[in-house]
């Protein structure tokens, strides 16, 4: 408040008295206008931008907008450049399995049909998993290619079907191959005459027959009963369905799995019996012959001696 004094009047009159209540009011306005506003700078500061509070940070600038807005595009046309160079690598790579597993196949199945030694029969199973393989590298490698540099499906429901099938039934028939080929070797080996009088072309054409109608077992019902997954422009998978995916799992690869496991394991033991009686044999072999040695030995000498005294 404002005294009398400090206002430099001795006695109040009515102007002096006038002067004093408009000044004391004029400091009570200004104090509560103040009031407000220091009250409300911490709920200001608490919502205002960090910008205009922190050092650490800068203001906004136009030119600093325009960089960081260049610097978005150079770092966006560099990843696309970095996703085209991953593609060509990619696709060169996957050609290169494609075309190799096809030269090899192929040599494979010229081989024993020019080679008058391999036309055997045994090497029939050979070919139909060369054919199998072929099979995969020429129908489905190159569209699982496209499927993954484009990284959806865009070539319709009916080619996703076909696809898949023959996806299904080449990879099948493969491991079906493998598994009879080594039933086939296990049979040669622990029972050479009786089964060497059995391995017959049509015993053989019997086996393939028998492995490509197990493969046809499995791919078909995707596509006849139950159908495939597949989402027009995004994937082509084969059918999710729970008991399908139990009977395809075990029948295109825990039993033939399991059955190759045991029967070369049988194989290594028949083949290790084998070469251990071999060794007995030729081990008996080698003591027949030093028996004998040693027993021509004394009349060889009791002749030489014999002989001797007339040798001069």
């Amino acid at each position: 408040m404002v005294s009398l004094t400090s206002v430099g009047v001795g006695t109040p009159t009515a102007s002096a008295h006038h002067l004093l209540l408009f000044l004391n009011a004029s400091q009570a306005a200004a104090h509560l206008l103040q009031l407000p506003e220091a009250t409300s700078t911490p709920a200001a500061a608490a919502h205002a931008p960090m910008v205009a509070h922190d050092p650490a940070v800068t203001l906004a600038d136009p030119s600093n907008a325009t960089r960081a807005g260049g610097q978005l595009v150079e770092a966006g046309q560099g990843g696309a450049a970095h996703g085209v160079v991953a593609s060509v690598l990619l696709v060169l790579v996957l050609n290169l399995i494609i075309v190799g597993t096809v030269v090899g196949n192929l040599l494979v199945c010229v081989a024993v049909c020019l080679v008058r030694k391999l036309r055997r029969p045994y090497n029939y199973l050979l070919v139909s998993l060369a054919v199998s393989d072929l099979c995969v590298a020429l129908l489905v490698m190159p569209m699982a290619m496209l499927n993954e540099v484009l990284g959806t499906w865009q070539f319709g429901r009916l080619a996703c079907d076909v696809w898949v099938s023959f996806d299904v039934l080449s990879c099948t028939a493969s491991i079906l191959n493998l598994c009879m080929i080594s039933v086939d070797r296990y049979l040669a080996i622990t029972k050479p005459l009786e089964y060497g009088v059995k391995r017959t072309p049509r015993r053989m054409v019997a086996y393939i027959a028998f492995v490509w109608l197990g493969a046809a077992f499995v791919s078909v019902p995707p596509v006849l009963i139950l159908g495939n997954e597949h989402v027009e422009g995004e994937n082509c998978v084969v059918c999710q369905n729970f008991w399908y995916q139990i009977y395809a799992t075990f029948g295109s690869f825990y039993i033939p799995l399991t059955v190759m496991v045991i029967v070369y394991y049988k194989i290594f033991c028949a083949a290790k019996r084998i070469v251990n009686e071999e060794r007995k044999a030729q081990a008996h072999l080698r003591s027949v012959e030093e028996a004998e040695a040693d027993a021509r030995a004394p009349q060889d000498t009791r002749s030489y001696t014999q002989l001797r005294p007339f040798s001069r």
